[in-house]
């Protein structure tokens, strides 16, 4: 047995990695959104628990800084939201023009896609929100105005 590879086996081995490309990228990108998807569900139960926890702790109340953690937590929730919608309409415009224009005109979406604010701006912003809320929720307590 030969320890080298003969030049046919080599063109296809260095040819294999370029022809599976595109079918890597859509598994990659379909894992990411997969990923996505239950941090959004996470981030979004978070959001809703700790809005209606303090909702209803200060529902009667008058206006306090808790209620500035209920606003944080429900942008959180829009953006979440926002988000998600965002990336199915993405999903759906792939879909559309691969069906419609083909796999060039899809790719050519893709590059257009790639270009503009990506849905992780958008979630990262709602980590924001929450982190806000937590932390104000946390100052009040250091402070001891948690009535």
């Amino acid at each position: 047995m030969t320890d080298k590879i003969d030049s046919e086996t080599m063109k296809l081995i260095e040819k294999y990695p370029d022809s599976y490309r595109w079918e890597l990228v859509e598994a990659f990108r379909k894992r990411s959104d997969e990923a996505a998807n239950y941090l959004r569900a996470l981030l979004l139960a978070i959001s809703t628990a700790g809005a209606g926890f303090l909702f209803n702790k200060n529902y009667n109340g008058p206006i306090s800084w808790h209620h500035l953690s209920i606003m944080a937590f429900i942008i959180a929730i829009a953006l979440i939201v926002w988000s998600w919608d965002r990336q199915k309409s993405k999903a759906i415009a792939r879909l559309i023009e691969l069906r419609d224009k083909g796999y060039q005109e899809y790719l050519n979406l893709e590059k257009c896609l790639a270009k503009f604010r990506k849905n992780e701006t958008i979630d990262r912003a709602s980590y924001a929100f929450i982190g806000l809320a937590v932390f104000v929720e946390a100052l009040l307590v250091i402070l001891g105005k948690t009535h």
